[in-house]
């Protein structure tokens, strides 16, 4: 749990750096920061599907 915990504030974190971007009007860097995002928000989201693979082991 401890891994999707950091995981969450680093996306946390990588947004912010996104929004920054998009306020500013630099869409170059805006799109590849999204890029970024956009991998951890699929490292999250596989992160938690393997929790749920091992809770249903756990219970089976």
């Amino acid at each position: 749990m401890e891994q999707r915990e950091l995981l969450k504030r680093r996306i946390e974190e990588e947004r912010e750096k996104l929004n920054g971007l998009l306020a500013q009007g630099r869409r170059t860097e805006a799109y590849r920061q999204s890029l970024v995002v956009d991998a951890l928000l699929e490292q999250y989201t596989q992160s938690g599907q393997k929790e749920d693979e091992s809770r249903q082991k756990a219970t089976a």
